[in-house]
């Protein structure tokens, strides 16, 4: 398969699109001749917004997921914020991204959401807030966003299991996630 090509899924009549896209490690970029993963670049975001296009042509809801940012930062960078208003732009419902081994906000736009970095899941890193991250339900009525929620996760510090978090801990990663 082609990538960048969208992987469809079908649940309860809708289908919704994935797209997959990397900034991290342009050596594992797919190209004409090599396979690889989907680039994300500046140089990118046409063929990108492209590919959205196509993406919401054979679905109801189009979901992008990139592997973007600063590892270790609390923030977006500029180039987070600017591709994630372009992917919702051209047609994208959701942004869900990660790479930074941390938590970053989620922001809403009047066409869609944008959750720039789940923080970890399961990782061997001892730092509480590499320990940290989150799950994200997304409520669809129909093919409309109705509302979403964080399902916070730690990862135990002896097993680097991951765990829901729960009182205090579940209300530190929620507003790190939720605050601007």
């Amino acid at each position: 398969m082609e990538a960048g090509a969208p992987v469809v899924v079908t649940r309860n009549g809708i289908r919704f699109a994935f797209l997959g896209l990397n900034q991290i490690d342009p050596h594992v970029w797919a190209d004409a001749t090599t396979p690889g993963t989907a680039p994300l670049s500046s140089e990118h975001i046409g063929s990108i917004k492209a590919k959205i296009s196509y993406a919401r042509s054979v679905a109801d809801v189009v979901i992008i997921l990139p592997q973007w940012g600063i590892e270790y930062a609390t923030q977006p960078n500029k180039y987070q914020r600017t591709w994630a208003k372009e992917f919702l732009d051209a047609g994208a419902t959701l942004v869900i991204g990660n790479h930074p081994h941390i938590i970053q906000p989620v922001e809403e736009f009047p066409n869609g959401l944008v959750f720039y970095a789940l923080g970890n899941f399961v990782f061997d890193q001892s730092k509480r807030q590499r320990r940290e991250g989150f799950a994200v339900e997304a409520i669809f009525r129909g093919v409309q966003l109705e509302g979403w929620n964080i399902l916070p996760v730690l990862i135990n510090y002896y097993t680097y299991q991951p765990a829901w978090a729960e009182g205090e801990d579940a209300k530190i990663i929620t507003a790190k996630a939720t605050q601007p």
